[in-house]
C-alpha cells in the first residue's frame, strides 16, 4: 500500500468515526430526552393521584394544608 492510499484510508477511517460517533450522541440524546419526559408524565400522574387523595379526606381542610406549604401563593395563614 503506498502513502496515497494510505492517507485515504486514514482519512476515511477518521470521517466514519466522527459520523458513527454522532449519530450516537444523538441516539443518547434522545433516549435521555424520551426518559425524562416518561418520568415527568409519571411523576405528574403521581402528584395528581395525591392531591385527589388529599382532597378527598375529611381529616384535613386542603387550602389550609396547601396554604401551609405556601402552594396558594400567600404564605399568610
Amino acid at each position: 500500500m503506498n502513502k496515497k492510499n494510505f492517507k485515504k484510508a486514514i482519512v476515511l477511517f477518521l470521517i466514519c468515526s466522527i459520523l458513527l460517533n454522532v449519530v450516537l450522541q444523538l441516539s443518547f440524546i434522545t433516549n435521555k430526552k424520551r426518559y425524562n419526559e416518561d418520568r415527568f408524565i409519571k411523576n405528574s400522574a403521581t402528584q395528581i393521584s395525591h392531591i385527589s387523595l388529599l382532597k378527598n379526606t375529611n381529616f384535613v381542610s386542603t387550602d389550609h394544608w396547601y396554604k401551609e406549604r405556601g402552594a396558594l401563593g400567600d404564605n399568610k395563614t
